[in-house]
């Protein structure tokens, strides 16, 4: 009787576990017309990783540039492994297209903000600034933290419609105040009859951008009126006083973004979170940080600046006006206790209560 003899990779029992890829960080640089791409070492096709199998030195990091069209992204993103994770930059609307194909494709994208790499860049000690050093920036910011960075989570296209609706009106809106400031100069010191043609020209065209965000107003609010979960939300928004169509239109996009866990991280998402600036014995002034959306932030202030008026808002914005805050510090503070309500609100599905309203706010311990 012949016997087999068993050899030592062949015994019975729990066979050591094969260890997981390392994930493969892979930083783009966006641009209307092509995508920078710097990969990592590891961040190879399978067709590389065969060829350089037998051989001990690493894949050069040579930046590629592919063009920013879907046919040309999708054809790229089947060469990445499956454990590569993407940091984009935020630029506009170019950098949706590549982020959205990558999410559907199961891959882990990070977008980063360009001031954040700006400051990455020079705690670096960068000199220079070109396509392909931000895309090696982007790939070394990822590798080193990439643990505290939120994965990217697409909006729906009626959450970029109502985004874009609101940057739109902004812009106008921006146009038409600097407009009429111009104008007050001229109306107060006339001196020459010449003026009046100017006047009356710059007098029709604030009424027709007076019209126009007049439009961006009705289009916004039949948008939030076409989706029934919007709906229901704006009218739970709509009860706290200081909240009108439009400020109540910032914030259901803002919620668009993703899911907040806590009110402090919608509160830090719009901007609106205390940050302190101490050395030593020096305790220095606490202002709010502006990391968030400028356009809900600024939304926000001037809806607070108005609820300071009302009933509700009165007797909580004196509290701080005892304490010999400005003006400029209440009404931050009555805008983060709005976006925290706000955030209580939708989470919980609750109704308004102005009695809470009176509580210790968290955000405000420092």
């Amino acid at each position: 009787m012949s016997l087999v003899s068993i050899q030592a990779g062949d015994q019975p029992g729990p066979q050591p576990s094969t260890p997981s890829a390392p994930p493969c960080f892979v930083g783009i640089d966006v641009a209307k017309a092509e995508l920078v791409i710097a990969r990592s070492h590891t961040a190879q096709s399978d067709t590389s990783r065969k060829n350089n199998a037998n051989k001990n030195t690493a894949a050069p990091l040579v930046p590629q540039a592919i063009v920013n069209r879907a046919r040309n992204i999708k054809s790229w993103l089947k060469t990445l492994p499956e454990s590569s994770a993407l940091i984009v930059e935020s630029t506009g609307t170019y950098h949706r297209l590549v982020c959205d194909l990558a999410y559907q494709q199961g891959f882990t994208v990070y977008l980063i903000n360009p001031h954040w790499l700006c400051s990455h860049r020079k705690a670096q000690g960068k000199r220079a600034k070109t396509d392909r050093c931000d895309a090696q920036l982007l790939r070394q910011y990822g590798e080193q933290n990439h643990q505290e960075l939120r994965p990217y989570q697409p909006i729906s296209p009626e959450g970029q419609r109502l985004t874009q609706l609101l940057r739109e009106r902004s812009q106008v809106m921006g146009h038409l105040v600097a407009l009429r400031q111009s104008l007050t100069p001229l109306k107060t010191n006339r001196i020459s009859p010449l003026d009046i043609p100017i006047e009356k020209t710059a007098g029709s065209v604030i009424q027709e951008l007076e019209k126009l965000v007049t439009q961006f107003d009705l289009r916004i609010q039949n948008l939030v009126q076409g989706q029934s979960a919007w709906q229901e939300q704006a009218q739970r928004l709509r009860q706290i006083p200081g909240l009108g169509p439009l400020s109540v239109a910032s914030l259901l996009a803002a919620f668009e973004r993703g899911e907040f866990k806590s009110a402090e991280s919608f509160v830090a998402y719009l901007g609106l979170d205390p940050v302190a600036c101490d050395s030593g014995s020096h305790r220095g002034q606490r202002r709010i940080s502006k990391k968030g959306d400028p356009m809900v932030r600024k939304t926000l202030y001037m809806a607070a600046t108005a609820a300071m008026r009302t009933k509700t808002w009165k007797e909580f914005a004196q509290r701080y006006q005892a304490r010999g805050l400005h003006h400029t510090q209440v009404a931050c503070i009555v805008a983060r206790r709005m976006a925290v309500t706000a955030w209580c609100l939708i989470k919980r599905q609750s109704e308004f209560i102005p009695e809470k309203l009176f509580r210790l706010d968290p955000c405000t311990q420092t």
